[in-house]
């Protein structure tokens, strides 16, 4: 719409990439660039536990709020977004997902402690907490 974008504007592009990263595909999806445009202003993405097997519906509101067309209806900031994330952290990892994003392959399990391994798994990395 041409208004001047803040930290609502990354949110929702955290929400359209997070979504993207579970699901597979994109949350709003067109054959133009003009029909994406049209599609993120008016069409709402799918639920996300609709095309993750096991998705919960904790992490369907984080998305869905991360998307909301009205960006008084999203977090204000990163700081709320990371707060609302850390708080489904210390649940178990089931209550984020119950069931692989993609079949045959095991979901991933949250880090123990402060590295884990590399998916050659032979240098561990430096896992930053969300804060």
């Amino acid at each position: 719409e041409g208004l001047e974008a803040d930290a609502r504007s990354d949110i929702f592009a955290f929400g359209a990439m997070f979504f993207e990263m579970m699901a597979g595909r994109r949350a709003f999806e067109a054959r133009s660039q003009a029909g994406l445009i049209a599609a993120i202003m008016s069409n709402q993405p799918p639920a996300l536990s609709a095309v993750v097997n096991g998705a919960s519906p904790a992490l369907d509101r984080v998305v869905r709020r991360c998307l909301a067309k009205d960006p008084d209806d999203r977090w204000q900031s990163a700081t709320d977004l990371a707060s609302e994330l850390n708080w489904l952290a210390q649940g178990s990892a089931a209550t984020l997902v119950a069931a692989p994003a993609v079949s045959g392959v095991a979901a991933p399990s949250p880090p123990s402690g402060s590295e884990s391994r590399t998916e050659a798994g032979s240098r561990p990395r430096r896992v930053e907490r969300l804060a």
